[in-house]
């Protein structure tokens, strides 16, 4: 992992990147999560036909938020994987 810092933080007084800079990401989780995909992808380490589950067996029974009941309580299901579980 490469935890240096690149390039400045203020384009008008030249202020350097520091590793604490906030900075707004906008509309950047689709394309990030892509990439993220591919290298993994690359690796070996992700492939798209393989279930959820084979990937990591703790998903198999993850429960999920769905909504509230008329009591206010919440409502949780069983998470529905791409594909389901053989277990």
């Amino acid at each position: 992992m490469d935890y240096r810092t690149y390039g400045v933080r203020d384009m008008a007084t030249g202020a350097p990147m520091t590793k604490d800079t906030i900075f707004r990401d906008y509309s950047m989780t689709k394309p990030v999560t892509g990439v993220a995909m591919m290298i993994l992808y690359e690796e070996g380490k992700w492939l798209p036909y393989r279930s959820d589950c084979e990937i990591h067996s703790g998903i198999a029974h993850l429960k999920v938020f769905n909504g509230v009941d008329a009591d206010g309580k919440m409502i949780l299901s069983i998470r529905t994987t791409r594909r389901q579980c053989a277990n």
